[in-house]
């Protein structure tokens, strides 16, 4: 269950960028995502989804979300630092286009 709605999650973020370009409550609802998103890391090191992930899955032996099903299912690798930063820079650019475009 914790998989299915950090799932969620992702896809509402990913989907949110084209989304809120034609739809107020699309953009509204990608910026509080990918908000609480970087904020929880610097308080919890790491997304709320994840951690409620951790405890019910603890063969994720504390990987991410993307990290442990990146290598589950396509077997790569992918650094912690690497989800991070695409996560800020998609971050970035929702800022971008939705709020100085």
């Amino acid at each position: 269950m914790a998989a299915l709605f950090h799932l969620l999650w992702i896809l509402l973020i990913v989907f949110g960028l084209p989304m809120g370009i034609f739809y107020e409550l699309a953009k509204t609802l990608t910026t509080v995502l990918i908000a609480v998103t970087i904020v929880s890391w610097v308080i919890f090191k790491g997304c709320l989804p994840q951690q409620l992930e951790q405890k019910w899955r603890p063969e994720m032996g504390g990987r991410s979300f993307i990290q442990f099903y990146t290598k589950k299912f396509a077997d790569i690798n992918v650094s912690r630092r690497t989800v991070r930063s695409l996560v800020v820079l998609y971050f970035l650019l929702v800022i971008i286009v939705f709020y100085l475009i």
